[in-house]
């Protein structure tokens, strides 16, 4: 099992794998947690899809 820190790393490196194992894990939560928040289940997948684009697009900004 890869730890959060041997994934971040990994994220950091831009493996897909990795990434996709990101998605997997945490997509139903995150989606689940914004549906409860915005009412509605659509925009929560639109800001879920969002929230990971983020990701990986500010992975190497944080580096702690």
């Amino acid at each position: 099992m890869v730890t959060d820190v041997q994934g971040v790393e990994r994220l950091r490196e831009r493996d897909a794998q990795a990434f996709r194992s990101l998605i997997d894990r945490l997509q139903q939560p995150i989606t689940g947690y914004l549906h409860r928040l915005v009412g509605d289940r659509e925009v929560a997948l639109d800001l879920a899809q969002d929230t990971f684009v983020q990701v990986y697009k500010e992975i190497d900004k944080n580096s702690d």
